[in-house]
């Protein structure tokens, strides 16, 4: 964050707009995405990049793991899943039947949290999930992580009432 004032006035921060693109994991970018990590303390909130990977290889017929760039670096990860309209959230959906998509990972690396580049990462996913013309952006937040909850409460995100593997389940409707 920067701060602009003129002689006359108090400092007032300025919003400093990230720009973030979505790149599909490959062959090129998994080992650099497996090094990044979470702060410490933000470790037993979310799996690391690794279990996640893993994860999307095994669900590959239909899990999407993207890195976030800010220009060429990347500064986090993001894993989605087709989101299927009246099945669980453990199923690949048949065609034409998603409505939308569970948002199973977001992470910013330690090294780049508090610079904007979550709510960029997930603007781009709303405008990658709006494209695809599908309503629902679905995710689930372990109860004790109030930071996380706070964020997706910011950015559009409601608790449905239910629970999915003893975490919040949370959606934003697009």
């Amino acid at each position: 964050m920067r701060w602009a004032h003129t002689a006359n006035q108090r400092p007032r921060p300025i919003q400093v707009l990230r720009v973030v693109s979505l790149r599909l994991i490959d062959a090129s970018n998994y080992r650099e995405c497996i090094e990044l990590s979470v702060a410490p303390d933000q470790q037993r909130f979310v799996a690391s990049n690794l279990q996640s990977l893993a994860d999307a290889y095994v669900w590959r017929e239909a899990a999407e793991p993207y890195a976030v760039y800010s220009d060429d670096e990347m500064v986090g990860f993001a894993l989605l899943f087709p989101l299927a309209d009246g099945g669980d959230d453990d199923s690949i959906p048949e065609p034409g039947t998603e409505r939308g998509y569970i948002l199973v990972r977001l992470m910013i690396d330690d090294r780049f949290q508090g610079h904007g580049y979550g709510r960029a990462a997930l603007d781009a996913i709303v405008a990658l999930v709006r494209e695809r013309g599908l309503p629902t952006i679905r995710l689930s937040v372990v109860p004790e992580n109030e930071q996380a909850l706070d964020f997706y409460r910011r950015n559009g995100f409601t608790e449905t009432g239910e629970i999915h593997g003893g975490e919040i389940v949370m959606e934003r409707q697009l």
